[in-house]
Formats: C-alpha cells, sequence, structure tokens
C-alpha cells in the first residue's frame, strides 16, 4: 500500500515537472495598482451616477458633419477639374479656363490632400469617443461616442492602443473586444493621461484617494507669533506691462491721487438717499 502510494504521488511529480509552463501561467497572477497624482473627484453622472471624468471632449469643437462635408465637396471640384482638364470639359470655357488654371488647380488638389490626410478617420468604421468617465470600482470605464452609444468596458478589456501623431492631426486609437475601434481626438477641457493611460494598460486605478486622505488642520501647528510674523512680512511685487495709451491713463490717474492724497483733496461723492421710507427689506 506504502509503495502504491508513493509510486502515484512520484508520477504526479513528473507530471508537474513536464509541464512547468502550464502551472506557472495557473499560478502566478499580477497585480498592478495606480495610484493618482492628484486626489480625485467624482461628479455625478445622470445615469451611471458618481464618475470620475477622464476624458470630455469640448462638444462646442467637434465638426464631424462639417469636415465630411468638406471632403466630399472639395473632391468631387478636384475630379470634376481633373476630368474636365484631361479628358472632356464639364463646364463652359470661361469657367473651365478658372478653374483648370494652375493657380487655382494646384491650391484645391493640395487642400483636398491635407482635408483626407486630417479627416479620413472620420469615414472609417470606427467611433468617436466623447467622454470617458471611470467608475468608483476603479477597474471599468463608460465610453460615450458621438453616435449616441454608452456602454461600460473593463479595464483589461482594452488592447492595441496606439498614439497617432503627425503634422495632420493628434489622435489616440483604442481597440476593445470584437470588431470595436475607438479614437480620441481634437480639444477637451478634461484630460487625466495618468489615469488614461493606466486604463489602456489593463492597470487597475486605486480611486480611495487613500494616499490625500488626510486632515490639513491636524498638520497645522503653527504659533500665533509666527501668523504675525508671516503678516507682517512685506511683499515685493515686480509686474511688467506692454505699454499702451490705457496703461499710461491709468500710470497719470494714480500719480494725481498720490498727490491729491497727501494734499488731503480727496473727496467722497457718496450722499445719504432720502427718504428712507422709499427702501423696504425683502426677505429671501
Amino acid at each position: 500500500m506504502l509503495m502504491n502510494s508513493f509510486n502515484s504521488k512520484a508520477s504526479k511529480a513528473v507530471l508537474l515537472r513536464s509541464q512547468p509552463f502550464a502551472m506557472q501561467g495557473q499560478m502566478i497572477r499580477k497585480f498592478s495598482i495606480v495610484a493618482p497624482q492628484s486626489k480625485m473627484h467624482f461628479i455625478n453622472h445622470p445615469r451611471y451616477g458618481p464618475v470620475y471624468p477622464i476624458v470630455c471632449m469640448n462638444p462646442k469643437e467637434i465638426y464631424f458633419k462639417s469636415a465630411q462635408a468638406a471632403c466630399v465637396s472639395s473632391s468631387l471640384l478636384n475630379t470634376s477639374i481633373l476630368y474636365s482638364l484631361f479628358i472632356q470639359p464639364l463646364f463652359v470655357p470661361a469657367v473651365t479656363a478658372v478653374i483648370c488654371n494652375p493657380l487655382f488647380a494646384l491650391p484645391s488638389l493640395f487642400l483636398n490632400y491635407a482635408l483626407l490626410q486630417r479627416y479620413w478617420v472620420y469615414f472609417m468604421s470606427r467611433s468617436y469617443v466623447t467622454s470617458l468617465y471611470l467608475k468608483p470600482n476603479g477597474k471599468q470605464v463608460i465610453v460615450e461616442t458621438l453616435d449616441g452609444e454608452s456602454k461600460t468596458v473593463n479595464n483589461k478589456d482594452f488592447f492595441k492602443a496606439d498614439m497617432v501623431t503627425n503634422r495632420y492631426q493628434h489622435r489616440i486609437d483604442i481597440y476593445h473586444g470584437a470588431n470595436n475601434y475607438l479614437y480620441i481626438r481634437g480639444n477637451s477641457y478634461a484630460y487625466d493621461s495618468h489615469i488614461l493611460t493606466a486604463v489602456l494598460n489593463n492597470d487597475f486605478i486605486d480611486v480611495r484617494n487613500v494616499a490625500y486622505d488626510y486632515d490639513l488642520t491636524k498638520e497645522f501647528t503653527w504659533d500665533f507669533k509666527e501668523l504675525v510674523e508671516i503678516k507682517k512680512r512685506i511683499r515685493a511685487v515686480s509686474r511688467f506691462y506692454r505699454p499702451s495709451l490705457g496703461l499710461f491713463a491709468k500710470l497719470t490717474s494714480r500719480e494725481r491721487f498720490e498727490k491729491a492724497k497727501e494734499r488731503g483733496a480727496l473727496r467722497s461723492s457718496r450722499a445719504v438717499l432720502r427718504p428712507f421710507e422709499v427702501f423696504s427689506y425683502q426677505p429671501d
């Protein structure tokens, strides 16, 4: 019996030794917790409750349809110019002489090329991210796109994040799930690059703000005498202004005020308003 048990244990040991990588992959788990660089302030989302804004694009500067219309119209115009120039004129001779002129055709072609290089991503099957919020659990984000879709995505589901920077545009490509393509571009009024990098690296975010959870008043140990000494200190601030007529007028007015103050010639235009019955107290 003892020999049979020993042989069974030996066979298990040989089996584990023959599969080291599989066992290592099962037993080793990676934990990556990213602490914020400053205290995280959560806002109240009308649908999801308290969330932390990672990226919030400025809706006033999203020209999605205008950019598409500009690309399509410029492409049609340049196509008609090239067709009229090399195949058959489409317009009357006066118009053809103007639009087929190199002084008009070359800048138009360059403008069309620049528009396509800048906004070609608008014509692809990708979603424009307008808002990206972090949930209080620190491992999920809320993705809101321009097409009106809003969904919750796990941090570990993001992959193949890439930053594209060239002379025409600056954007961030994000992939998650199966055939779900997102991109971030444009101007934003809320952008936390540290948290965004951690989310795209599939890290867990410490939303408890432990590093910033302390009371500042308990560490305030100054005495009254020290506060008085600090208050008595004279602070000299130097400012440099650009010369202008308004600035010279302000300086002249200040010199007159100082001279009138020294002479005691300052006058007050304040006067008592009567009768007092005209005014009444209005409670809130």
